[in-house]
């Protein structure tokens, strides 16, 4: 009876010259295809691999979204051809996710304490009128109207003459940038935030960590440059979250003799799951839903479902018991949160570094 390989043509390679056996050559990889035909033969091959490639596709990403921790276990098992590479999942995932993140955050939105002296001025000016109507014909020794006096705030001549005082702690650029705070809006955090630091620095007989008064100038500047800086090293994060989550699994489960390359998959599928989570909760709060209250709503329940999925995926991949796979991960989401602390604080503190 003859077997399937001895029904299959043999062949030479065109590119090692090696007779071969099937569609692809064992030795240099490359398949059949013979571009000595018609253009739309050709033109039907690279549609036929697309389409399979984008079956592929779908059947991963539905493996992974309906059936937590199932693509781990194939691989885990060796069956790999049905769907694509943990690693290009994981990228295209990250990807995607920190664009979103990129593009949800206006310039508008990044500037915490900038404020349009042009609003400021119409906002108190209608203010203005609408008290001098209120308040026509009030007594001006009144109780209320002294207490109000004394909540003034100070005023920019006498700000300015506090950064004089301590001008000798500030280089020419950062009193520069002082003096252009303080000539802001008398109602601006910035400048609140600012005039308590100068009298701190004033007050104080040795002043200590002048290192950061530059750096919190230049915060209280412009803050959108900040959050700029902290979203483009936003990213550096995964670095150390990815192989920190398959320490502490190893750790937990080393008892299950699981291969460190296996948790590395399995991590990265539940790392893809959580990026493309995310970034559909993003676009639909972020675009879709922005200023509505059903934004919370999609947020929470998609921060339920990632905690739910991640979990199944967790009991489906290393088995034993729910009792003990509920205490480990309670414990390895504790360790997240440390790491995601630690590398959130450190993100922070290089993007200021950066400024």
């Amino acid at each position: 009876m003859q077997t399937d390989l001895e029904s299959l043509e043999k062949r030479t390679c065109d590119n090692c010259n090696l007779e071969v056996v099937g569609r692809f050559c064992p030795i240099c990889g490359q398949n059949d295809r013979n571009y000595e035909r018609s253009l739309w033969r050709v033109i039907g091959d690279i549609l036929r691999e697309q389409f399979d490639f984008h079956s592929r596709a779908t059947r991963t990403i539905r493996t992974l979204v309906l059936r937590p921790g199932q693509l781990a276990v194939e691989f885990k098992s060796n069956r790999r051809a049905s769907y694509v590479t943990p690693i290009r999942m994981y990228l295209f995932s990250s990807l995607l996710f920190f664009f979103l993140i990129a593009i949800s955050t206006s310039p508008r939105d990044d500037r915490v304490f900038s404020f349009s002296i042009d609003t400021y001025q119409h906002n108190s000016d209608s203010d203005t009128s609408e008290s001098s109507e209120s308040d026509f014909g009030a007594n001006e020794d009144s109780p209320s109207s002294a207490a109000v006096a004394q909540e003034d705030p100070i005023r920019v001549e006498d700000a300015l003459n506090l950064a004089e005082s301590t001008r000798e702690y500030m280089d020419d650029d950062t009193y520069q940038l002082v003096r252009e705070i303080l000539t802001r809006p008398e109602d601006s955090p910035s400048r609140d935030l600012l005039v308590g630091l100068l009298a701190m620095l004033d007050n104080a007989e040795t002043p200590e960590h002048l290192w950061l008064i530059p750096l919190l100038v230049k915060i209280l500047h412009d803050s959108s440059q900040l959050v700029e800086e902290f979203k483009n090293n936003l990213a550096l994060i995964m670095v150390v979250l990815l192989p920190w989550m398959v320490l502490v699994s190893a750790l937990l489960n080393i008892g299950r003799h699981v291969r460190m390359v296996h948790q590395l998959v399995f991590w990265m599928h539940a790392f893809t799951f959580a990026f493309l989570l995310l970034s559909t909760d993003l676009i639909l709060a972020r675009f879709l839903l922005r200023g509505t209250e059903l934004a919370g709503w999609v947020m929470f329940i998609a921060l339920v479902v990632l905690l739910v999925h991640t979990y199944l995926a967790f009991h489906k991949f290393y088995g034993g018991g729910h009792l003990s796979g509920i205490l480990k991960y309670l414990l390895i989401l504790f360790m997240y949160s440390i790491a995601l602390l630690v590398g959130f604080l450190s993100v922070l503190a290089l993007s200021i570094y950066n400024l």
